[in-house]
Formats: C-alpha cells, sequence, structure tokens
C-alpha cells in the first residue's frame, strides 16, 4: 500500500513536470488548437483504460506476467499527471528484477535492453539536472518542455516491451502456469 500512496495523493494534484500533461497544460499547450489547454482529467482515465488493456492482454494470451507487471506500470509512469522522479526507482527495481530473472531470453533481445539503458541514462541526466538547475527553477523552460521528450522515450522503450512480449509468447498463447 506504500507503493500507492503517493498515487493517490497525486489525483488531487496538478499535473508535473516529468509527466506529459505537465508539458499539454504548460506555457506551450500543444493541443490549444483543438481548444485543450489543460488535459489533467484525462490521466486518471487513461491509466484505468491502460490497466484494464493490460489486465486484458494478459488473461488473453498468457503472457509473461513480470514483463507484463512492468508494462503496466511503465503505462502509468506514462499516463499518470503526477511525474516525480521518486515514481521511477520502482520501475529501476522492477527492471533489474526481472532482467536478473529473465536473463537468458532477456540477453537476446537488444533492442529492449538497449531501450531500457538508453532510458535510464536519460533518467540519470535528468536526475543530475534537477538540482543543478534549482529544481528546474532557475530554467523554467525545462520544467515546461521536460515531460514531452520523457514521454517519448517512455513509449519507445514500452512499445519495445509490448512487442518483445507478444513475440515471447509466440503464438500468443504462453505456456506459462
Amino acid at each position: 500500500s506504500a507503493v500507492l500512496e503517493p498515487f493517490r495523493i497525486g489525483i488531487d494534484r496538478p499535473s508535473k513536470s516529468l509527466s506529459i500533461f505537465r508539458f499539454i497544460r504548460g506555457e506551450y499547450h500543444p493541443l490549444g488548437f483543438f481548444g485543450v489547454q489543460n488535459a489533467d482529467l484525462y490521466s486518471i482515465y487513461l491509466v484505468l483504460a491502460s490497466f484494464l488493456l493490460s489486465i486484458f492482454l494478459y488473461l488473453y494470451y498468457r503472457l509473461d506476467y513480470l514483463l507484463m507487471a512492468l508494462f503496466s506500470y511503465v503505462n502509468v509512469l506514462l499516463l499518470f499527471k503526477v511525474g516525480h522522479h521518486q515514481f521511477y526507482f520502482l520501475f529501476l527495481l522492477m527492471s533489474i528484477f526481472i532482467y536478473l530473472k529473465n536473463q537468458d531470453y532477456l540477453k537476446r533481445q537488444k533492442l529492449l535492453v538497449l531501450s531500457n539503458i538508453a532510458f535510464w541514462i536519460w533518467f540519470f541526466i535528468i536526475v543530475v539536472v534537477y538540482p543543478l538547475t534549482g529544481n528546474y527553477d532557475d530554467y523554467p523552460v525545462i520544467r515546461e518542455i521536460i515531460g514531452l521528450p520523457n514521454f517519448i522515450v517512455l513509449l519507445l522503450f514500452n512499445l519495445i516491451l509490448i512487442k518483445t512480449i507478444l513475440n515471447k509468447s509466440g503464438d500468443g498463447r504462453s505456456t506459462q502456469p
């Protein structure tokens, strides 16, 4: 429950810097031409929809439960409006655990491993830049735009991950219990 507590608290908060929703409602509001200035409300619905989709995929195709847990959590990072650095540490721990547990298979999935490494290099840069810029206060433009590249890097990883998961199940039906 301690892992879920920040998410419960975050429901009532406005979108934060690492979230795509912060970029959408920020100074540049790229969806403004559609009349959308703030899409924070949709975050919760998108997270729930992605969770239901993950459950459906897992049950219907009998996919690897560890890889699907990682996929589901990355969907939360992609779609939840509160993008704080601390939410990513569970992702890091899950990535390491799942890699160790599926090492033989994942060693052959070079694109997935490289996309994961690329994300962690990106994230390390963000973590270093954050205090160096006074929590982005010295350079407010960072706070305005960082959600977009973060979203793109995470989305690429997650698309490669789901492709890998579906390929691992062969014809779509895994033999795992």
